[in-house]
């Protein structure tokens, strides 16, 4: 039998709050935050993130990479090597405004 851990996770209120929390003390990695709790990105994923990922105009990022740690070479950046890895997600004006 397997037993599946039950995740906690954060309500919508409790989401904006640390949102604004982060905005108001202009926490420089507040974006990270941001698209983490609003897109579902990765660690991996958010972190190997470039600028030219992201379409403004079309508001989608563009996953095609992931930072890593591995052990004896550090952080190492690598592209997705399957379809699955590389997908577009679309963001909203707010995401936007927030990048920017």
């Amino acid at each position: 039998m397997i037993v599946q851990k039950r995740i906690e996770t954060w309500s919508i209120e409790e989401s904006n709050k640390f949102l604004n929390r982060m905005r108001q003390q202009k926490d420089h990695i507040f974006i990270l935050y941001f698209l983490a709790i609003y897109t579902g990105m990765r660690r991996g994923e958010l972190l190997g993130l470039k600028w030219g990922d992201i379409d403004f105009d079309n508001k989608r990022i563009y996953v095609k990479h992931s930072l890593y740690y591995v052990s004896g070479q550090g952080l190492v950046l690598q592209s997705s090597k399957t379809a699955s890895g590389k997908r577009n997600i679309s963001i909203t004006d707010d995401s936007c405004v927030s990048m920017a």
